[in-house]
């Protein structure tokens, strides 16, 4: 007796763990690009990173991509990670609907914070002169 089990179609698992890798991956960069850029690269080579840098780079259109990709990738990733545990320990049919319940509902209420807070937060500082480029 072969005991197969195929949950979605024949391909949906495939792509699923595709779709783990690359946001892992996806997760990776992002980060790094944060780390490195918000961390380490002042405006003024000479001068410590100021709060108003971070906050004029958080408010350009490329760095709001960037976390909202990140957003994406990070919740695609944690989450289904937390469905494949789920589904490797929960057997009763019934656990696993509450688990897929809370887990959408809680990457959904998250993510429209999340991009929420990605574009509407962080209004362009006023300028002072010399400290941020126009």
């Amino acid at each position: 007796m072969n005991e197969t089990i195929k949950q979605g179609g024949s391909d949906s698992g495939h792509w699923l763990w595709f779709l783990q890798r690359i946001t892992g991956v996806g997760v990776l960069v992002t980060i790094s690009i944060h780390w490195v850029v918000q961390h380490f690269m002042s405006m003024s080579p000479a001068l410590p990173i100021t709060y108003e840098e971070v906050i004029y780079r958080l408010s350009q259109p490329e760095f709001r991509v960037l976390y909202a990709l990140f957003l994406v990738f990070a919740l695609f990733h944690g989450f289904h990670g937390l469905w494949m545990v789920g589904r490797d320990y929960l057997h009763a049919q019934w656990s696993r609907i509450g688990l897929a319940t809370i887990l959408i509902t809680a990457s959904t209420i998250l993510f429209v914070w999340g991009v929420t807070i990605v574009f509407t937060s962080y209004p362009p500082p006023i300028v002072q002169a010399g400290v941020i480029p126009p």
